[in-house]
């Protein structure tokens, strides 16, 4: 293990890199971040040979896509503490990938519309978005009901976290952009006291800093809506 050597080539804004990051975190695997690229402008000899972001380097083998990341990370490296990021229970592991696709194809899709998207079709984005957190709202009050833990993980950091959380970090540019406020306080305590939870956890100093993160979504979305 000491010999191993570990990077991610990312840029420092992707949810998607900072998928893996939260896995390799979560998991105490030390890393590297091998570069900071601009994926939107200029990408990188490294990074043309290799994939588009993020891609995991594991001893000079480089394997893409966020959510093979994720799981490749699981299957690798133990934890310490003997807790996983997919549970080892078949059901509970099943029940983790339906939710992680979920999020993936439910959640997320309607966030891209709301950050790129204008008029009825970023409404009707914004109407499916709040139905999807008050959907996951319901399955993080089961879970802490029975485990009093604040993430999809239970008490610890697990695979739904890593596919969702890096996209919360941009819920205060959906809510600029979109005219609206997810409430999560208010409406969705849960979700609320998760999204707090990311920010003092093991992932924590993965997050960007988070004024710096809005000024580079509103520019992203000026540039790529002409604005």
């Amino acid at each position: 293990m000491a010999s191993e050597q570990v990077k991610v080539v990312t840029f420092w804004a992707s949810p998607y890199g900072l998928r893996a990051e939260f896995a390799l975190t979560a998991k105490g695997v030390p890393y590297q971040r091998l570069l900071e690229v601009d994926h939107w402008h200029n990408k990188s000899k490294i990074l043309v040979e290799s994939n588009p972001i993020p891609v995991l380097l594991h001893n000079g083998k480089p394997l893409p896509e966020s959510l093979l990341i994720i799981e490749y990370v699981d299957e690798v490296w133990p934890s310490p503490d003997g807790k996983h990021l997919l549970p080892p229970d078949p059901y509970d592991r099943a029940m983790a990938r339906f939710w992680f696709d979920f999020a993936e194809k439910k959640l997320n899709k309607a966030l891209k519309s709301i950050l790129f998207k204008k008029g009825d079709v970023q409404n009707a984005a914004v109407e499916e978005a709040l139905r999807c957190i008050s959907t996951l709202e319901g399955v993080l009050e089961k879970a802490s009901s029975s485990k009093d833990a604040p993430f999809f993980g239970g008490d610890h950091i697990g695979m739904v976290d890593c596919v969702l959380g890096p996209f919360s970090l941009w819920f205060p540019a959906y809510e600029i952009i979109g005219d609206f406020k997810f409430e999560l306080q208010e409406k969705y305590p849960h979700m609320h006291t998760w999204y707090q939870a990311l920010r003092t956890s093991s992932v924590a100093a993965c997050i960007p800093d988070s004024d710096k993160l809005l000024e580079f979504i509103l520019g992203l979305r000026k540039v790529l809506c002409r604005e």
